[in-house]
């Protein structure tokens, strides 16, 4: 009996497309955003800061948008789909001030959420904290004890630019929202750079691919057939 065999190359040959369902690379403006707090675009990055206009000074003077973070034990939750106390690490060491970006994206099962990411911070207890919130649900990025490489902007240190990808598995509307927050005082100002937001979703079947499947089925059938 001869066996059936099927070039597993000509699969590969033929890609699936994958839509783009929403993209920023912070080009252009805020405007597809909610910002809370001090949001701006710098240097083609979103960046969010926990700056003060009136308490910081010094090395801390580095509100870049004129608007004030949000408060913690309230606002700045509030607008991130969080309980009130959900950005504190512990009892002691609360959230105080922050800043965040959020979008609503649509988005079924298997759709992926990507982007690019910086901790900036001049904070030296190391407790500020960046974070993501996906439907009231944190994820923290990084605190001001993982910048261990020294600045060369307005900052003292920085992390690595780092990639994040969410897989999300339910469908309908979803809340994405960053952020970064001071921890336990109101001075070491540290901030998030975001950067290349991507929600792409689950690859599609091209047309070439679906007649190879076709083609592949047709051709088993065939085989048993013959086969038989």
């Amino acid at each position: 009996m001869k066996s059936f065999l099927f070039p597993a190359t000509l699969l590969v040959a033929v890609p699936a497309h994958a839509a783009v369902i929403f993209t920023d690379d912070f080009s252009g403006s805020l405007s597809a955003w909610s910002a809370g707090g001090d949001v701006s675009i710098q240097s083609g990055a979103a960046l969010l800061t926990t700056a003060h206009t009136s308490f910081e000074s010094g090395v801390d003077a580095v509100n870049a948008s004129g608007t004030d973070p949000l408060e913690a034990a309230g606002d700045l939750e509030t607008f991130v789909d969080l309980t009130v106390g959900g950005l504190d690490l512990d009892v002691v060491d609360q959230a105080t001030e922050g800043s965040a970006l959020r979008v609503t994206i649509d988005v079924h099962p298997g759709d992926t959420l990507r982007f690019d990411w910086q901790l900036l911070t001049s904070d030296m207890v190391g407790l500020d904290s960046a974070f993501l919130v996906i439907n009231g649900s944190l994820i923290r990025l990084a605190s001001a004890a993982d910048a261990v490489g020294v600045s060369s902007g307005d900052y003292a240190y920085e992390t690595l630019t780092s990639s994040y990808s969410h897989v999300f598995t339910d469908s309908g509307a979803v809340t994405v929202a960053f952020g970064i927050t001071d921890i336990s005082d109101y001075s070491g100002t540290s901030a998030l750079r975001i950067d290349n937001v991507l929600v792409q979703a689950v690859p599609e079947p091209t047309a070439g691919l679906l007649a190879l499947l076709g083609g592949l089925a047709f051709a088993a059938r065939r085989h048993r057939n013959v086969t038989r």
